[in-house]
């Protein structure tokens, strides 16, 4: 079941549809360009900086093909959300990612962050999702797609 606060965010969100990069950090670094007029957005640089330093601790990925690199910084206002399906698999530690959530959240909001991260987690890991989220062209189909899991 979808929260509202959930398809809110979802909805408020920046979709990539067929998004090509050679690497992870190429496709990331498209999805933080696609928040460059977000007005939640208060220093793209230091939300750049916080996403990729967090990569370097701890990449989050799911065997299944989704990544959802992200950081807890105040560059942001309000969580902002980048969802882009894949013209290609993109190779990363022997998973092979069709799927990518870029997550910005300020540091206050960890339960926004929380709530969100953990419906990803429950709905990305059942059979079929990840073909259908994959299939989606926009956000409202991306947000059909998951209220079919």
């Amino acid at each position: 079941m979808l929260s509202p606060t959930t398809v809110e965010h979802l909805r408020r969100g920046t979709f990539l549809a067929g998004l090509t990069a050679p690497d992870l950090d190429s496709a990331i670094e498209q999805m933080l360009r696609a928040l460059a007029n977000n007005p939640e957005v208060i220093d793209l640089t230091a939300l750049r900086e916080a996403v990729f330093e967090r990569q370097k601790v701890n990449p989050p990925l799911l065997s299944n093909g989704i990544a959802f690199p992200h950081a807890r910084t105040n560059s942001v206002r309000s969580l902002v959300l980048v969802v882009a399906t894949l013209a290609e698999p993109i190779l990363v530690e022997e998973t092979s990612l069709r799927l990518l959530f870029l997550i910005g959240v300020p540091k206050a909001g960890i339960s926004e962050y929380l709530e969100l991260t953990s419906f990803l987690a429950r709905h990305l890991r059942a059979a079929g999702s990840l073909d259908r989220l994959s299939r989606a062209a926009n956000l409202s189909q991306l947000i059909e797609a998951f209220s079919a899991s």
